[in-house]
């Protein structure tokens, strides 16, 4: 969700690849709706991972709109709560770093950087796997595609870990056996 003041914009993609490497994806629905059709949205949506790009601090003067955005972002999450499921959120900043790899990048930037990882939109008579997204859904997209970025990571990274800690005990039993016998092993 690329959340606003009085709308909202929302991509509905799945993810069919298991690897940063395989771009599998399909977009399944694109939309841009008043918040409170967006909140009944989040109420009927049951088993889905509800992610949502959240306010950050720049270090600059905001206004009311970005205080209404906050606002709906709070609305939203109690909205996903109540259907039993959590609304992760991610920043701008965090999107910029896993597409684009460089805080300065623009939406321009990392709309191409979305287009090179998953094909052009193309267009009505010929569509590419990105048809559909334009506007705020790109913002919608991004957010999308770096949280399944950083939850293949963070799975990557857990395997990893699990496969040292279960392989300690025996670089640990080996160390043993190789000192009683005087290390001559």
């Amino acid at each position: 969700i690329d959340p606003g003041p009085t709308v909202s914009t929302f991509v509905h993609v799945e993810f069919s690849a298991r690897t940063l490497l395989d771009p599998g994806i399909t977009i399944c629905g694109v939309g841009e709706l008043d918040n409170h059709d967006m909140l009944e949205r989040l109420r009927q949506t049951y088993g889905s991972i509800i992610v949502c790009e959240m306010i950050a601090c720049y270090g600059m003067a905001v206004g009311k709109e970005v205080f209404e955005t906050c606002r709906w972002i709070g609305r939203f999450e109690q909205r996903v709560a109540d259907a039993g499921l959590k609304l992760e959120t991610l920043t701008r900043v965090q999107c910029k770093m896993q597409l684009c790899q460089s805080m300065r990048a623009k939406d321009a930037n990392i709309r191409q950087a979305l287009i090179d990882r998953f094909g052009d939109v193309g267009r009505r008579s010929a569509p590419g796997p990105l048809y559909g997204i334009s506007g705020h859904a790109w913002s919608a997209l991004a957010v999308a595609t770096t949280w399944r970025d950083l939850a293949l990571q963070a799975e990557k990274e857990s395997a990893r870990v699990k496969n040292i800690v279960t392989d300690q005990p025996n670089r640990i039993r080996a160390a043993s056996c190789e000192a009683a016998a005087g290390g001559n092993l």
